[in-house]
């Protein structure tokens, strides 16, 4: 059961902007063996559920529509993307191959720079042209995947903070699920992908979104086994 002074927490703070950050790091570990050691918490969060719903779908269908459309610059985009999804040999290796693509083609530009706004989620197309923040490397992502047969419910985006100087700062990753279950990250900051057990360890939650909408989420970790 969550208090009811974490609930009124999350309910203020639900909407923070996030003001993402950019800069590549190292992982201690890339992939854990182990499934990540944690629970999660899901509480309902409707004002924000029918405006986000089917997000991975709509931006699998603006790339599938900028595609059609014959947009030169998405179009090479893509092909680019595809040629590095042909040296995929498991799940995990086109997670990290999609991540560290769209890390290495879309220029980072936060919300405030580019449309003078605290917090804005632009269409595909323009965050492969003209740049995006954190949840715009995190959607551009999740539209790759998706258009190529990656479930949309095995894709979640990840709201939280982390601590950058002593700061928090708020951050979005995108979250996929593999067919055997195990979550990895996909950081803009990072050019490889992380398993969660990972990943939670310097993050604090806050809400995540899936193709059912948004979600009020935290880490409870459980003691790994020996």
């Amino acid at each position: 059961m969550i208090s009811i002074k974490l609930w009124h927490a999350i309910r203020r703070n639900f909407l923070i902007p996030v003001f993402c950050i950019f800069a590549f790091h190292a992982p201690s570990s890339v992939f854990a063996a182990e499934q990540p050691h944690y629970s999660t918490i899901h509480v309902s969060m409707p004002q924000i559920t029918k405006r986000m719903q089917n997000w991975a779908r709509v931006s699998s269908g603006q790339l599938q529509k900028a595609l059609d459309a014959k947009d030169s610059v998405v179009v090479n985009w893509y092909r680019e993307v595809l040629q590095e999804k042909k040296d995929a040999k498991s799940e995990v290796d086109l997670l990290e191959l999609i991540n560290w693509t769209v890390n290495r083609t879309v220029v980072y530009r936060s919300d405030w720079d580019h449309w003078h706004r605290r917090d804005y989620w632009e269409p595909l197309a323009t965050t492969i042209k003209e740049g995006g923040d954190c949840e715009d490397f995190a959607l551009a992502k999740a539209a790759a995947l998706h258009i190529d047969g990656w479930p949309a419910s095995k894709l979640r985006i990840l709201i939280g903070y982390v601590t950058v100087r002593g700061q928090k700062v708020a951050h979005a990753v995108l979250l996929a699920t593999t067919k055997s279950n195990r979550e990895y990250v996909l950081d803009n900051r990072s050019k490889w992908v992380l398993s969660l057990n990972d990943f939670e360890r310097g993050f604090q939650p806050l809400y995540s979104i899936d193709e059912t909408g948004a979600h009020a989420e935290f880490f409870r970790t459980t003691p790994q086994p020996h």
